[in-house]
């Protein structure tokens, strides 16, 4: 009698159990135009072809082209490279962004620009952050009355991590992002 009140038991709470755990499954769409998962490919020959569209203060913008060889599919992504140097190390990292993040990343800063075309009492502050963790964004200073623009890269991916520029500035890189964009 024991012994079937306690396997009664367990089965409840074991039961409970499974009922509060969401079953998972794993999802595979849209993962095949990730740029991580087709550059880090098994089995198969990819081809990384780089083209360069031009500099925006010390970003160097290229175009990657990742070719799978074995069944023709190709990834088009954004890349923003740095270059860094130090006395005793020279450094140089890219970033990646995927077609619809640039377009998000562009839609952003015209938000920013345009709501920043005021000039407000007090001090005011926007800020756009994508999914590789590329912040941008503008601070008004109403002490001085202007506005400041900021594009900033992930902290660990670049050592002096804040680019700042004007309004004219902001106007030059969303043109050139809005290039950019086409090329893809």
């Amino acid at each position: 009698m024991k012994k079937t009140i306690i396997s009664a038991f367990f089965i409840i709470i074991f039961s409970a159990l499974k009922a509060q755990i969401p079953t998972v499954k794993p999802s595979t769409v849209g993962l095949e135009k990730n740029y991580q998962n087709f550059s880090s490919k098994k089995e198969t020959v990819v081809q990384k072809e780089i083209i360069k569209l031009g500099d925006f203060k010390d970003l160097h913008f290229q175009k990657i082209v990742l070719k799978d060889l074995s069944d023709d599919s190709s990834l088009s992504v954004l890349g923003i490279m740095t270059l860094s140097e130090t006395f005793d190390n020279i450094s140089r990292k890219a970033i990646t962004l995927e077609k619809d993040e640039v377009e998000k990343l562009i839609n952003a800063l015209e938000k920013i620009q345009q709501n920043s075309s005021s000039k407000p009492e007090n001090d005011t502050k926007y800020k756009y952050t994508t999914k590789s963790n590329i912040e941008t964004g503008s601070n008004y200073h109403a002490d001085v009355k202007t506005w400041e623009y900021y594009l900033k890269l992930p902290a660990t991916f670049y050592s002096q991590n804040e680019i700042q520029f004007s309004q004219n500035g902001l106007a030059e890189l969303i043109q050139f992002l809005k290039t950019a964009h086409q090329k893809l």
